[in-house]
């Protein structure tokens, strides 16, 4: 699934004619040293850490800030493999209602010392979990959208046995999305 997407020279024509309709609708064509990719695998978790939560209320509303996760993320574009580590608060409104809010960094195998990071807030009972990373260093024009679908089927433990360093994840999430303005090295 990974491709290489660009604008057709009919469009750059039509672009560069029509310019004043184009601005800010759309007509944005990435240099053609960037490149769009999809991808597609798996975040499966491979460490929790509770420690050092702390808890508050406001207004009603009670809040847990600081658990610690860490996921291993292996897709078939090589720039979204490596190791995310997961900042989760949790949002509890009186009506019983949880929220996720926090941060994802993502440390890719092949770009060491960059990263790709975003923040995140999503319901609890979101099926997929949609969310964007932001590429620093070396991948500071990246943005990676991406897709988080749950393993209902409990699947991924055994069919990535070793993704956790040797051990099977605890459980994990079949990843999807895109990547883009990202330079083949």
């Amino acid at each position: 699934m990974t491709g290489e997407s660009h604008c057709p020279r009919s469009f750059l024509f039509v672009g560069l004619s029509a310019t004043a309709l184009f601005l800010g609708l759309g007509g944005y064509c990435p240099p053609a040293s960037a490149r769009d990719f999809t991808f597609q695998g798996v975040a499966g978790l491979c460490l929790f850490n509770p420690t050092g939560v702390t808890r508050d209320t406001k207004g009603g509303i009670n809040f847990e800030y600081g658990y610690e996760f860490y996921y291993r993320i292996e897709t078939d574009h090589p720039l979204i493999n490596g190791w995310e580590t997961l900042i989760s608060n949790t949002r509890l409104n009186p009506g019983g209602q949880s929220f996720y809010f926090g941060t994802a960094t993502l440390e890719p195998d092949i770009a060491p010392g960059s990263t790709l990071a975003g923040k995140f807030f999503f319901p609890a009972d979101a099926n997929p979990i949609k969310g964007n990373y932001f590429g620093t260093g070396d991948l500071a024009r990246v943005v990676v959208q991406y897709e988080l679908f749950p393993d209902e089927l409990n699947s991924i433990p055994s069919a990535y046995s070793v993704l956790c360093d040797g051990q099977p994840p605890l459980f994990g999430y079949w990843m999807y999305g895109s990547v883009r303005n990202y330079k083949d090295r």
